[in-house]
């Protein structure tokens, strides 16, 4: 009856056992990895050792007991590939990341939801010290073994053999000074320093030293009993132990005194569906270990297998070995370039730099940016100034230019922003593919090869009329005489104009500018015939006559004059080489065309660029196939596009930004003579160009311009070595092998911002 009343006692109501739970971290490494200070890591696993008392907490009534703990590092090895992992506990997991990180800062680290379990059939050996824990393995932290030799087993494997090695360190606190003396001591008396196993080199050995042990005993109580008066050290016999044991400590042996202790298990698992070749891939294995051989060596033995062997078990019932954290940083490896390429590891072939925060956001994307596995994306910084700054991209054919353009075009017709875009590249592929994605009341496409698109050739964006001043009349007409020197300039891609020839162009320009005609016809008239320079200067006012009074006395010197004083013709001598280039320029039907037409239906650029039009400008190379005309149509519209952003910044402190791109301006080199003038000053007059060229020595006329404007650089797939050198100064954290190894459709950028320059990777966006 007694007994009936007792109650149960449950220990859960009392007790409770908290087991950790891990955290599996991927390493992936870099091709640059070192291995120098992973003892670093080895000593933080060291650190992470808790005692009992830490342990043990009390919650309302209850004992809390957390068990043991273990960090692990895995290398699984496959025939195609090889990855490394990390077991943490959760609580240890940021101390032991940091360190990580902070070793192999150029690798991937990132968390996974589990390891690759093992199979039943897996064979398991253990790896333990020969001798000893006291004496050492070798430690030399400029090379990589055993890593090397590890990973050579990968030659051996086929199918889907699997080779892994498991270091398993469980931190510990032991006496570690007493019983690196009592080992010391052993050494000095000569004593047998094997492990005991049952290996018939350890029985024979044993056996060996008792019968020394018994000799000895024996000849030193003969000697007493001979009265010998001097007893020496060593007996004979001691020299035959002496060839069994060590000969001379080395220096990492004696090292190991002062350095800090982890308690390190080291399994081999194999698995294959060949039982013959699990075990050869095993052994293999096992044996590159055999390159640490010093004072002490590890030496293999097959476990038997009780059960499927599990990653997170704290003990994993193999032999321990106290190593010393350097021969730790033994076992904490990982691959650098040569083991990478030789043994085809899946590896972080490129440089991987954190995005400045200002570059994560924007309307310009650039694509995205891989940092320590985390993908994010960039963009060009938005603030106005910096925003309207030049951009330049560089690629071989096929490198991903005219996709990325595209992709550009379309963030800028997102944002509201103008464009202008001048093709003259081909079939205009890029402007067909902009054209698909413009709202049509957003459009405008000028097709140069069709009649009812083609514009006169002038610059209509000025309006003078009889309201205005005359200063602003004449401020106005010397910025278009500024443009048509240089379009007339661009005719021939010779020497430029002579400073008499442009001081006759200027004059011309001014005196029929002013007077609110905006034709190039109209000033060629005016220097070429005599009757037309007389009408022009004649319908001055006397004010503007006054004004330009230099002007009109230049024109003068044209004109050929009778024996009567009267006006008879122009000499045309003094003026030749603009009369030659016009030549030239009538010529090609579709400029003779541009240049009869009148101005009355030409687009206002100005007006476009205010409302954020879309302006696509196209000139088929079968429509325009020689270097003169392209030359001379590009010259033409950039110089419209410049004289348009400067009335635009008389109407406007910060104008509506309007991005011009053009694709391979190198081939139209008078106009690089206009940019070098204007590219310093286009940021201010919210004018954003956008370059592309094969590569930048095609650019050299306005390479130190674009430098000293802050321009960005985009150095796609397939750029040369002597691109990478041309910013090599600006770019920080690169070597041209990250450029050259980059994936397909992949972008070095060179981005300036407002804290300077930043150097980054970006995968191009996908084709729209």
């Amino acid at each position: 009856m007694f007994f009936e009343r007792v109650k149960t006692i449950k220990l859960s109501d009392y007790f409770r056992i908290i087991k950790p739970a891990y955290s599996y971290i991927k390493i992936i490494p870099h091709k640059s990895n070192r291995n120098y200070n992973t003892t670093t890591i080895a000593k933080s696993i060291a650190n992470t050792y808790r005692s009992i008392d830490k342990r043990i907490r009390k919650e309302e009534k209850k004992l809390i007991i957390e068990s043991n703990f273990k960090i692990s590092y895995m290398i699984d090895i496959y025939k195609d590939d090889v990855s490394f992992y990390f077991i943490i506990p959760e609580f240890f997991e940021y101390i032991i990341l940091d360190k990580i990180k902070e070793i192999w800062y150029k690798a991937t680290v990132e968390k996974v939801d589990n390891i690759p379990e093992f199979g039943s059939k897996s064979s398991i050996y253990e790896l333990s010290y020969k001798k000893d824990d006291v004496l050492s393995l070798r430690v030399d932290k400029k090379n990589n073994e055993p890593l090397n030799q590890i990973l050579n087993t990968i030659n051996l494997l086929k199918d889907d053999d699997r080779l892994t090695v498991f270091y398993n360190f469980r931190p510990t606190r032991l006496d570690w000074n007493s019983r690196y003396e009592t080992t010391m001591k052993k050494i000095k008396s000569n004593e047998n320093l094997d492990k005991k196993s049952m290996t018939l080199e350890y029985i024979l050995k044993s056996s060996l030293y008792m019968l020394v042990s018994i000799l000895n005993s024996i000849m030193e109580i003969l000697s007493d009993l001979a009265g010998a008066k001097d007893k020496k050290e060593e007996v004979i016999f001691n020299t035959l132990i002496k060839q069994f044991n060590i000969k001379e400590i080395s220096s990492n042996t004696y090292n190991k005194r002062d350095k800090s202790i982890v308690n390190t298990q080291i399994a081999v698992i194999s698995d294959s569906k060949d039982k013959i070749r699990r075990e050869n891939n095993a052994i293999a294995l096992c044996q590159a270990f055999r390159c640490l051989d010093e004072d002490n060596e590890l030496r293999y033995r097959k476990k038997r297998v009780k059960k499927i062997f599990k990653v997170i078990d704290c003990d994993i019932k193999i032999k321990s070995n106290l190593c010393s954290t350097d021969e730790v940083n033994n076992f904490i490896q990982l691959p650098g370039r040569s083991l990478v390429e030789e043994h085809k590891i899946t590896h972080i072939n490129i440089e991987e730099t954190k995005l400045p925060d200002e570059l994560k956001e924007g309307i310009k994307y650039l694509g995205t940016s891989t940092y320590k596995g985390s993908k994010e994306k960039a963009y060009l910084e938005n603030e106005y100034n910096i925003g309207n700054l030049p951009l330049v991209i560089v690629g071989a054919q096929g490198g991903g230019k005219t996709t990325y353009m595209a992709n550009y075009s379309k963030n800028c017709i997102e944002a509201g922003e103008g464009l202008v875009v001048i093709d003259f590249i081909k079939g205009c592929e890029l402007s067909n593919t902009i054209e698909k994605v413009v709202p049509k009341e957003k459009l405008i496409v000028l097709d140069l090869s069709k009649e009812k698109e083609i514009q006169g050739l002038g610059y209509n964006e000025i309006v003078i009329n009889n309201d205005m001043s005359t200063f602003e009349k004449l401020n106005l007409a010397n910025m278009q005489g500024q443009q048509i020197m240089n379009f007339v300039d661009s005719i021939s891609v010779g020497d430029p104009l002579s400073s008499r020839m442009r001081r006759f162009l200027n004059a011309a320009a001014n005196v029929v500018m002013v007077q609110g005609y905006n034709s190039i016809k109209n000033v060629v008239e005016c220097l070429e015939n005599c009757t037309k320079r007389e009408q022009y200067i004649s319908s001055l006012s006397e004010e503007l006559k006054e004004q330009l009074e230099d002007e009109i006395n230049t024109l003068a010197e044209l004109n050929e004059i009778n024996k009567d004083g009267e006006i008879v013709g122009t000499k045309s001598s003094k003026i030749e080489h603009i009369l030659d280039r016009i030549s030239l320029l009538r010529e090609d039907f579709k400029l003779k065309y541009m240049y009869n037409k009148n101005l009355k239906d030409n687009i206002n650029l100005v007006d476009c660029m205010q409302e954020g039009k879309v302006v696509l400008i196209k000139m088929r190379e079968d429509d325009f196939p020689t270097k003169m005309v392209k030359n001379v149509m590009v010259t033409y519209w950039i110089s419209k596009i410049w004289l348009s952003s400067q009335i635009r910044g008389s109407i406007s402190d910060k104008p509506l930004r309007t991005n011009v791109i053009v694709d391979e301006v190198f081939q139209a080199p008078t106009s690089m003579r206009i940019l070098e003038y204007i590219l310093p000053q286009s940021r201010k007059f919210g004018c954003k160009f956008i370059f592309s060229t094969q590569y930048m020595r095609q650019l050299n006329s306005i390479a130190d311009v674009l430098e000293a404007s802050g321009a960005s650089y985009m150095l796609l797939k397939g750029c040369l070595e002597d691109d990478f050198n041309h910013l090599k100064n600006k770019i920080k954290n690169f070597e041209f092998e990250d450029l050259r190894d980059m994936e397909q459709y992949s972008s070095l950028n060179l981005i300036y911002y407002s804290k300077g320059y930043a150097s980054f990777i970006t995968k191009l966006p996908k084709p729209i």
